[in-house]
């Protein structure tokens, strides 16, 4: 079930209204129900997989709180991440496998063995590390066992959070469903904000920006597609990923917030970076900082002495963020360019400060702060277009265009307003943005203009939503 549904418009006020009218005790009850409903609307077979990881995670917890074993903790995580690289990973594999012996063998042969496509589960990316997470902690010790299983089962599947995120932690997650919520003016309101700025992107902004992008990657190899119009699209569809996922986070973060329940926050304008090592921080957040946690520090982090093995982590850290967006060649090298990005970023942190104070180019000022933002932006889209191309003959053309930026330049005025607007709402929602609140929302004092600030909203969501609204983007992850 889509949040851009009308079942989801249906679905969750029927779920708070509910919520509200029974007994605090059974309140865990109703969530997990309305969280397995959701998940299961559209494939109950799904719900096998996630109630698999659930009780994995559940009884290692158990098992870890009396005895301490690194084997049983392995053993864990590999049994939970299995069902991950199985649904997502398995065919890539075989495609690897198969493009190697291709490549090694004298007559070139390939593997001949033809099997049904899997379907990806949807969330499965996101909810698997939450039961990771859980694994981890209890072993780490940083948190306690959790005995009721109805509560943990809860954090694995949260409906709100549940098919892209944000990740959260069950030390951060689990105590807020035992807390007695009562009926509060200030989480409705909060919600009903953060849900209508959510629709408002999803629908006005990322939904209409999306069909320009998607027009201009179907015409690459036309001659009428030039440089300029490529590099809008290019522009376009990292403002689309952003505006689309954030859109998403604001819905399930306002959704959550009608039972009393705060989620993280995902994105802190990223756009807005000046440098990589900033962007990947204000980048959806809680999976960096997933990343971060179980992985990248388990493996040694920075190490000190020893740059090859600090620059080996780094590099492998990003590779396996790029291949958890997608089982794909095209996200391998996503990963493996934001990678290098950021050891380029952090080996020369020190040369360019030093420098750039020497100049007095410092980011305190105007000119300097653009165009460190613009540096940072565009190395970002350098990684995104990875995640957009459909094979590296795309890629190959797109260069060729760029090369041909000036020579053959061809202003399209059409492309540049849509980009141009795109930027400059979502600038403005980012400038009267702080703390995941939209501040016009709560600045205009008097009464009749609020209402009908938000009159217009809603109804300039309905007139886009007369087309049919696109899946989120991250819902393929």
């Amino acid at each position: 079930m889509g949040f851009n549904t009308i079942w989801y418009i249906l679905f969750l006020p029927l779920v708070v209204f509910a919520y509200y009218s029974i007994n605090h005790k059974y309140r865990w009850t109703l969530l997990l129900l309305a969280s397995y409903f959701f998940y299961g609307f559209s494939e109950p077979t799904f719900l096998l997989l996630m109630c698999s990881i659930t009780l994995i995670a559940y009884f290692t917890g158990f098992i870890l709180n009396n005895k301490k074993s690194k084997t049983i903790l392995t053993l864990s995580v590999v049994l939970v991440l299995s069902h991950l690289l199985f649904f997502k990973y398995f065919e890539w594999f075989y495609q690897v496998l198969s493009d190697t012996i291709t490549l090694f063998t004298p007559n070139k042969n390939t593997i001949n063995w033809s099997f049904r496509s899997l379907i990806l589960p949807i969330g499965i990316s996101f909810y698997t590390f939450q039961g990771v997470s859980y694994i981890v902690d209890v072993y780490k010790e940083r948190i306690k066992r959790e005995t009721h299983l109805g509560h943990f089962a809860l954090y694995i599947s949260f409906f709100p959070q549940l098919v892209a995120g944000p990740i959260e932690s069950p030390g951060f997650l689990i105590p807020q469903f035992k807390n007695k919520v009562t009926l509060s003016w200030i989480n409705f309101s909060e919600g009903s904000k953060l849900i209508l700025l959510g629709f408002f992107k999803k629908i006005v902004i990322a939904d209409s920006l999306v069909i320009f992008v998607d027009n201009v990657f179907k015409r690459l190899d036309s001659p009428e597609t030039k440089g300029f119009e490529v590099y809008l699209a290019i522009v376009g569809f990292a403002y689309y990923v952003y505006i689309d996922f954030s859109a998403y986070c604001d819905i399930a973060l306002g959704s959550a917030r009608y039972f009393g329940v705060e989620l993280s926050q995902n994105f802190f304008k990223p756009f807005s970076s000046i440098n990589v090592r900033e962007f990947w921080r204000r980048w959806h957040a809680t999976l960096s900082i997933w990343v971060k946690n179980y992985l990248f520090i388990p493996m040694g982090g920075v190490v000190k002495n020893n740059n090859l093995k600090t620059l080996f982590n780094v590099l492998f850290v990003f590779i396996v963020i790029g291949l958890w967006h997608g089982a794909s060649y095209n996200f391998f090298f996503f990963g493996l360019m934001a990678g290098i990005y950021m050891i380029i970023d952090a080996s020369t942190k020190n040369l360019r400060y030093k420098f750039f104070n020497r100049i007095n180019f410092t980011n305190d000022k105007l000119i300097p702060r653009f165009i460190f933002k613009f540096v940072t932006f565009s190395s970002f889209l350098s990684v995104a277009i990875f995640a957009r191309i459909t094979d590296f003959n795309d890629l190959s053309i797109i260069i060729k265009k760029l090369l041909h930026f000036f020579s053959d330049f061809n202003f399209k005025i059409d492309a540049f307003i849509v980009v141009g607007a795109t930027f400059f709402i979502t600038e403005g929602i980012n400038y009267f943005s702080k703390n995941g609140k939209f501040h016009p929302f709560d600045s205009i004092k008097n009464s009749y203009f609020r209402v009908s600030f938000y009159v217009v909203i809603i109804f300039t969501i309905l007139i886009f939503s007369v087309n049919e609204s696109a899946n989120f983007y991250y819902f393929r992850f």
